[in-house]
This record gives structure tokens, sequence and C-alpha cells, in this order.
């Protein structure tokens, strides 16, 4: 296999969170898409998504969008803790639906408002 997994060296009897997720907390390496959304709490799309979109530190051992990808724990875990959406609008259960919503908005008001700008700036011609 092209991915040689790394073990922590745990102790038999600690607890492991990821092991709800389905995932072995013994191996610092996800080796995979479905992993990597997974630890990320997202859908696979979305993980592909902000890899291209957003720069999610995933790793590809050869050149090409469709080589397979492996990703680390410790630099998935800091990418998530620098990212705008893990700020404290988050934090109070606001959705990222409710954020990209409000976004847009905000975006439309302001098309409305350059759209009368201009009209002014074509009436003074």
């Amino acid at each position: 296999m092209w991915v040689h997994k790394v073990r922590e060296n745990r102790g038999a009897n600690e607890p492991a969170q990821d092991e709800k997720l389905g995932l072995s907390a013994r191996q610092p390496i996800l080796a995979n898409w479905k992993d990597i959304a997974l630890y990320v709490g997202k859908s696979v799309r979305t993980a592909q998504r902000w890899e291209l979109e957003l720069g999610l530190p995933v790793r590809r051992p050869y050149s090409g969008s469709k080589s397979p990808v492996f990703a680390v724990r410790a630099e998935l875990d800091a990418w998530l803790q620098a990212q705008k959406f893990r700020d404290e609008s988050m934090s109070f259960g606001k959705s990222e639906k409710t954020l990209l919503l409000r976004a847009l908005e905000d975006l439309r008001q302001e098309n409305q408002e350059l759209r009368r700008q201009l009209e002014i700036e074509r009436a003074k011609k």
C-alpha cells in the first residue's frame, strides 16, 4: 500500500473518541476521502470542495486530481481551527447554510445599490 500507517503509542485502556465515528484512534493518517470527510464532520463532496476552494490539507502521493489522497490528523485540526467558519458565529448554533444565505442576501443588496449608483452616473451624462 502507498501509505504507511503510522501508529501512535496509546495505552490499551485509553478511550478513543474517534472509535464512535468508526475511525481508528491509533492511525494519525486518514487514507481516503471517506475517512477525511468523517473526521471533519462533512460529506465527501464538501471535503473535496474544501480542498479546492479553501486549501484543506490533503496530500497526494502522485500528481493529478484523480490520484489517491491522505491527510494527517494534526494538520486537519490546525486547519479547522484557523478557518473563518470556526468563529463564534458558528458556535451559537448557526448552520453553514444560514451563514451562506445571509451572505447571499448581503451581496444582493450590494448589487442593487451599485445598480442604483450606475443609473445615477448614466443620468448625469
